[in-house]
């Protein structure tokens, strides 16, 4: 199937509710970048638009409520941690403000994780 990239890129702009950068590379996993305002999507050839869909729900989720402080703090301790208790912050508090995508983040969710290739693809860089 083919994924409309600038759909979805408009997707994101409207979830964040800003005008975001939003890039589609040749990348391993989803990233958000706090300080420039870049969200920059994969281009996976086998992603079903679950999978788009719930890297958009999740990655919104950092221009929405994290913290631009959270870098500053990052720079403390490893931005590596920060990152994982952002992420696992975000994922259920956009199921619960975004209800109607709970079930495709969900669908999206187990399918990247049953996929043996991308074992982190939820994975955000909030502080490069």
């Amino acid at each position: 199937m083919q994924i409309k990239h600038d759909v979805k890129g408009q997707l994101a702009r409207l979830l964040a509710t800003e005008d975001l950068i939003v890039e589609h590379r040749s990348v391993d996993t989803a990233s958000f970048n706090v300080g420039t305002r870049v969200l920059t999507l994969p281009t996976w050839d086998n992603a079903t638009e679950e999978v788009y869909d719930t890297l958009v729900c999740h990655e919104v989720g950092h221009p929405l409520y994290t913290p631009t402080a959270a870098c500053s703090f990052a720079t403390q301790i490893s931005a590596s941690i920060v990152n994982i208790v952002d992420d696992a912050r975000l994922s259920p508090l956009m199921t619960r403000i975004y209800a109607p995508f709970s079930k495709t983040f969900f669908s999206g969710s187990s399918t990247l994780s049953r996929s043996a290739a991308h074992t982190s693809p939820l994975h955000s860089r909030p502080c490069i």
